[in-house]
Order: C-alpha cells, then structure tokens, then sequence
C-alpha cells in the first residue's frame, strides 16, 4: 500500500504582515485553545536525547538548523525531529517523523512536511557545502545529512 502525494513547496521568506485572507486562513487552520495558530516549536523541543550539543555547532550547522526549523508545516505541528552526530569529520543529521502531524481524514501530511523541513536542512547546507550526502533510510521519512568539516 503506497501513497503518492505531489506538492510544491515556497522556498523564501515573507514579509511580517499578514493580508486580511491570510489572517483569515490561520485562523481557519489551526485553532489552539487561545484561539491562535500554532507556534514553532524552539530547536531543544526537536533535538533528540543524545545529540551533540547546540553550542557546540559551527555556524553554518546553526543557520541551516534554523532553516530547517522554521519550514513550513501542516497547521505548524512540525512533525519531525532531529539527531545530530559526529562520526570523525563529518557531521551527520538525522531527521524522523514523529506522531502528531496534521491529518484530514486519512490523509497525513506528517511524512511531507519531514521532507520539506529536511529539504530545507539540505538547501541550507549545500548552499555552504557542497559536499552535502543525502541518504532517505527504511524508505520513509527517516532522513540522513552528512556534511564534511
């Protein structure tokens, strides 16, 4: 049983004010119990238990980490989250889908919107390094970056 899914993602930033429709459209899409959208999650919440620490990252991991963490997202759930190794010199980024991803009926955007975060992480990085591996693992949203220091 396999599901296709074609889609086109924005790469890009967007100016702070939101159009009367784009207000109504958030509003629309992810009510929280304030009344909201949802917020972003902070990196820490995405950062798996065992990775290298934040402050030990070079900028370059720090500004495509930051890419990846503000994709966009189906209702801002951010369905993923993230692993961060060393292995010699080499930096190596694992990015998983986790439960909670926005879903209408039995459609669920949890494994698109990994993809689109981590093709973020891969668009950040090759942009400063060439030399970016991408490698998908068990063939479903299990994402794997490597990145030579």
């Amino acid at each position: 049983d396999t599901q296709a899914m074609m889609c086109a993602i924005t790469v890009g930033t967007v100016g702070t004010e939101l159009s009367t429709g784009e207000k109504i459209m958030t509003r629309m899409g992810g009510m929280t119990a304030k009344g909201g959208a949802h917020k972003r999650k902070d990196m820490a919440a995405m950062l798996t238990e065992g990775s290298v620490p934040q402050a030990t990252w070079p900028d370059w991991l720090l500004v495509g980490m930051e890419k990846m963490r503000i994709a966009p997202s189906a209702v801002n759930k951010q369905p993923w989250a993230f692993t961060v190794a060393r292995d010699g010199d080499r930096w190596v980024i694992s990015i998983l889908e986790t439960p909670g991803g926005y879903a209408i009926g039995t459609l669920k955007f949890a494994a698109l919107d990994t993809g689109i975060a981590a093709s973020h992480l891969a668009l950040a990085l090759h942009a400063r390094h060439p030399d970016v591996s991408v490698e998908e693992t068990d063939g479903h949203a299990v994402w794997t970056l490597s990145v030579t220091d």
